[in-house]
Protein backbone atom coordinates (compact mmCIF):
# COMPACT_ATOMS: atom_id res chain seq x y z
CA UNK A 1 0.00 0.00 0.00
CA UNK A 2 1.00 3.50 -0.55
CA UNK A 3 1.90 5.61 2.41
CA UNK A 4 -1.03 7.54 3.40
CA UNK A 5 -1.78 9.87 6.55
CA UNK A 6 -4.60 8.32 8.90
CA UNK A 7 -5.82 5.76 6.40
CA UNK A 8 -7.86 4.73 9.13
CA UNK A 9 -8.47 7.67 11.42
CA UNK A 10 -6.27 5.61 14.34
CA UNK A 11 -4.98 9.37 14.85
CA UNK A 12 -8.37 10.33 16.56
CA UNK A 13 -8.87 12.68 14.20
CA UNK A 14 -9.56 13.51 10.36
CA UNK A 15 -6.30 15.33 9.50
CA UNK A 16 -5.10 14.25 5.77
CA UNK A 17 -8.58 14.15 4.67
CA UNK A 18 -10.23 17.28 3.38
CA UNK A 19 -13.83 16.98 3.96
CA UNK A 20 -16.53 18.49 1.48
CA UNK A 21 -20.02 19.00 1.52
CA UNK A 22 -19.72 17.94 5.25
CA UNK A 23 -22.53 18.37 7.88
CA UNK A 24 -20.05 20.20 10.37
CA UNK A 25 -22.21 19.22 13.26
CA UNK A 26 -22.37 15.11 12.84
CA UNK A 27 -19.39 14.53 10.57
CA UNK A 28 -16.32 13.56 13.22
CA UNK A 29 -14.22 10.64 13.79
CA UNK A 30 -15.77 7.77 16.33
CA UNK A 31 -14.67 5.08 18.63
CA UNK A 32 -15.10 2.59 20.59
CA UNK A 33 -16.28 -1.36 20.90
CA UNK A 34 -17.94 -2.26 17.57
CA UNK A 35 -17.77 0.96 15.77
CA UNK A 36 -14.47 0.75 12.98
CA UNK A 37 -14.08 -1.86 10.18
CA UNK A 38 -10.61 -2.36 12.18
CA UNK A 39 -8.86 -0.66 14.88
CA UNK A 40 -10.38 1.68 17.10
CA UNK A 41 -11.73 4.30 15.08
CA UNK A 42 -13.76 5.29 11.81
CA UNK A 43 -15.04 8.80 10.48
CA UNK A 44 -19.00 9.29 10.66
CA UNK A 45 -19.30 11.21 7.65
CA UNK A 46 -22.51 13.46 7.13
CA UNK A 47 -23.49 14.87 4.21
CA UNK A 48 -24.98 18.31 4.61
CA UNK A 49 -28.71 18.57 3.55
CA UNK A 50 -27.45 21.54 1.21
CA UNK A 51 -25.73 19.19 -1.28
CA UNK A 52 -26.34 16.59 -3.66
CA UNK A 53 -23.19 14.84 -2.98
CA UNK A 54 -20.44 14.85 -0.24
CA UNK A 55 -17.23 13.00 0.22
CA UNK A 56 -14.26 12.52 2.23
CA UNK A 57 -11.09 12.64 0.11
CA UNK A 58 -7.34 12.33 0.42
CA UNK A 59 -5.06 13.43 -2.55
CA UNK A 60 -2.36 11.73 -4.04
CA UNK A 61 0.06 14.27 -5.71
CA UNK A 62 3.50 12.93 -5.20
CA UNK A 63 2.17 9.28 -4.68
CA UNK A 64 1.31 8.34 -8.27
CA UNK A 65 1.48 10.31 -11.99
CA UNK A 66 0.38 9.61 -14.93
CA UNK A 67 0.98 6.22 -16.74
CA UNK A 68 0.18 4.43 -13.25
CA UNK A 69 -2.51 2.01 -12.58
CA UNK A 70 -4.22 2.42 -8.96
CA UNK A 71 -6.46 0.30 -6.98
CA UNK A 72 -7.92 1.56 -4.41
CA UNK A 73 -10.20 0.24 -1.78
CA UNK A 74 -12.24 1.29 1.59
CA UNK A 75 -14.70 -0.40 3.79
CA UNK A 76 -18.18 2.22 4.50
CA UNK A 77 -21.08 1.52 6.56
CA UNK A 78 -24.41 3.22 6.32
CA UNK A 79 -25.60 4.48 9.63
CA UNK A 80 -29.46 3.80 8.43
CA UNK A 81 -31.32 2.15 5.76
CA UNK A 82 -32.34 5.63 4.59
CA UNK A 83 -28.98 6.51 3.96
CA UNK A 84 -27.42 7.66 0.34
CA UNK A 85 -25.06 5.00 -1.68
CA UNK A 86 -21.55 5.05 -0.51
CA UNK A 87 -19.34 5.64 -3.32
CA UNK A 88 -15.08 5.20 -3.89
CA UNK A 89 -13.52 7.48 -6.30
CA UNK A 90 -10.44 7.87 -7.98
CA UNK A 91 -10.48 11.33 -9.53
CA UNK A 92 -8.20 13.95 -11.69
CA UNK A 93 -9.48 17.57 -10.60
CA UNK A 94 -8.93 21.11 -11.73
CA UNK A 95 -6.58 22.75 -9.04
CA UNK A 96 -7.94 25.79 -9.63
CA UNK A 97 -11.79 25.25 -10.01
CA UNK A 98 -12.17 21.64 -7.98
CA UNK A 99 -13.84 20.36 -11.20
CA UNK A 100 -13.39 17.17 -12.33
CA UNK A 101 -11.90 16.07 -15.31
CA UNK A 102 -11.69 12.24 -15.29
CA UNK A 103 -11.56 9.01 -13.01
CA UNK A 104 -13.86 6.62 -12.17
CA UNK A 105 -16.66 6.10 -9.37
CA UNK A 106 -17.50 2.77 -7.95
CA UNK A 107 -20.80 2.36 -5.73
CA UNK A 108 -21.89 0.14 -2.99
CA UNK A 109 -23.74 -2.74 -3.99
CA UNK A 110 -24.92 -3.52 -0.03
CA UNK A 111 -27.87 -3.10 1.16
CA UNK A 112 -28.06 -3.80 4.76
CA UNK A 113 -26.49 -2.02 7.13
CA UNK A 114 -23.81 -3.89 7.56
CA UNK A 115 -19.51 -3.18 6.65
CA UNK A 116 -19.00 -3.29 2.90
CA UNK A 117 -15.91 -3.01 0.90
CA UNK A 118 -15.47 -0.93 -2.16
CA UNK A 119 -12.68 -1.48 -4.98
CA UNK A 120 -11.87 1.19 -7.94
CA UNK A 121 -9.21 0.59 -10.49
CA UNK A 122 -8.08 3.33 -12.64
CA UNK A 123 -4.92 3.72 -15.21
CA UNK A 124 -3.85 7.52 -14.85
CA UNK A 125 -3.93 8.66 -18.24
CA UNK A 126 -0.39 8.72 -20.28
CA UNK A 127 1.52 11.85 -21.65
CA UNK A 128 -0.57 12.41 -24.41
CA UNK A 129 -3.62 13.06 -22.33
CA UNK A 130 -5.59 15.89 -22.50
CA UNK A 131 -5.22 17.69 -19.11
CA UNK A 132 -2.40 19.80 -18.39
CA UNK A 133 -0.75 17.90 -15.18
CA UNK A 134 0.78 20.91 -13.31
CA UNK A 135 -2.98 22.10 -13.03
CA UNK A 136 -4.51 18.78 -11.57
CA UNK A 137 -4.91 16.46 -8.44
CA UNK A 138 -5.17 13.39 -8.15
CA UNK A 139 -7.64 12.42 -5.32
CA UNK A 140 -9.20 9.25 -3.75
CA UNK A 141 -12.99 10.54 -2.61
CA UNK A 142 -15.04 8.35 -0.74
CA UNK A 143 -18.94 9.58 -0.12
CA UNK A 144 -22.34 9.12 -0.05
CA UNK A 145 -24.83 9.70 -3.16
CA UNK A 146 -28.38 11.22 -2.48
CA UNK A 147 -30.44 13.80 -0.88
CA UNK A 148 -31.93 12.01 1.78
CA UNK A 149 -31.92 13.43 5.07
CA UNK A 150 -29.76 12.00 7.55
CA UNK A 151 -27.22 10.82 5.30
CA UNK A 152 -24.66 9.14 7.03
CA UNK A 153 -21.91 6.56 6.12
CA UNK A 154 -19.06 5.68 8.37
CA UNK A 155 -16.04 4.94 6.65
CA UNK A 156 -12.64 3.02 7.72
CA UNK A 157 -9.65 1.06 6.16
CA UNK A 158 -8.54 2.70 3.37
CA UNK A 159 -5.90 1.39 1.09
CA UNK A 160 -4.30 2.79 -1.99
CA UNK A 161 -2.11 0.49 -4.45
CA UNK A 162 0.63 1.28 -7.78
CA UNK A 163 -0.83 -1.70 -9.80
CA UNK A 164 1.87 -3.41 -11.58
CA UNK A 165 1.12 -3.88 -15.34
CA UNK A 166 0.81 -7.62 -16.87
Amino acid sequence: PLPLPNPGFETGDSSGWILYGADEKQTRVVGGPGVAHSGNSALQFSKSPMETWGSALMRLDGLVQRGDKVMASVWVRRASKQSGTPYLAIAIKNTNTFDFICGIRETSKAAGLGWSKITAEYKIQGDNAFFDVTKTHIEINVGVLGETTPNTLFIDDLQVRKKAEK
